[in-house]
């Protein structure tokens, strides 16, 4: 089969850059270079429950013929049934509505919101 390109550089700047914080024999301290964008784009990303949680499944039910994720249940229950339609909620209102609705069903689970850079919570949500 045939391999990906080996990056070198990439990998010795790296590997120059922990020897120099870890200030190991030979090694002389060069400053950092500038951190570069992961991505030019905004990701904004709802995330089942905090790091140190378990996201549980949720198994067929309300007419529902497919098992889900119960954060995915809960988002799919916010705009679908939500007292708020699903244009006027903001990204924290609709976290925070997930999380009512995953609570009231007995989840202990806390889904969270994360993005690639700040962020207004109170922006609309857009799809």
């Amino acid at each position: 089969g045939s391999r990906a390109p080996r990056r070198k550089g990439n990998f010795k700047m790296l590997m120059d850059m922990l020897a120099a914080a870890a200030g190991g024999p030979g090694t002389q301290s060069r400053p950092l270079p500038p951190p570069r964008p992961v991505s030019a784009g905004e990701i904004i990303l709802f995330s089942g429950c905090q790091d140190n949680q378990t996201s549980a499944d949720v198994g067929p039910s309300g007419g529902q013929s497919v098992s889900s994720g119960a954060m995915t249940y809960s988002f799919i229950e916010a705009i679908e049934h939500g007292s708020t339609a699903w244009q006027d909620y903001t990204y924290k209102s609709l976290c925070q509505a997930m999380r009512i609705k995953l609570r009231n069903k007995g989840y202990r689970q806390i889904p969270q919101l994360s993005t690639s850079r700040p962020f207004d919570l109170n922006s609309p949500f857009r799809v």
